[in-house]
């Protein structure tokens, strides 16, 4: 190892361009939606999808998944299948879209409103 060069290995992973955090977020991006489609039943993955779109202020799709997750909630109240990680998903979902009903008032109101 060229030691001459390890300062500057050590902070390229805190500060990348903005070209590699954008290939990062897409890259992550693409294998989440990947896994979407195989387990379309997974909530989580909803959940943590919603997560990535809300920091990138992309409010509509972070809300429609968001939506997606707690429909999905509906089939867990219909058999009591509630276990603690799908209420942490739940909840999750729900503080997601208060979030989005921030930033998208007139589409977000409707929305937020989900009898436990």
């Amino acid at each position: 190892m060229n030691l001459k060069r390890l300062p500057q290995a050590l902070l390229g992973g805190f500060f990348r361009s903005p070209l590699q955090k954008e290939r990062d977020f897409f890259g992550r991006y693409r294998l989440l939606c990947e896994a979407i489609a195989a387990a379309p039943a997974d909530m989580t993955l909803r959940v943590v999808r919603g997560e990535m779109l809300l920091e990138r202020r992309d409010y509509q799709r972070a809300g429609a998944d968001f939506q997606a997750a707690l429909r999905m909630t509906a089939a867990l109240d219909r058999r009591a299948g509630w276990l603690i990680e799908e209420q942490v998903m739940r909840d999750r979902a729900l503080f997601g879209l208060e979030k989005v009903a921030r930033h998208l008032p007139a589409a977000g109101a409707a929305a937020t409103h989900v009898e436990a």
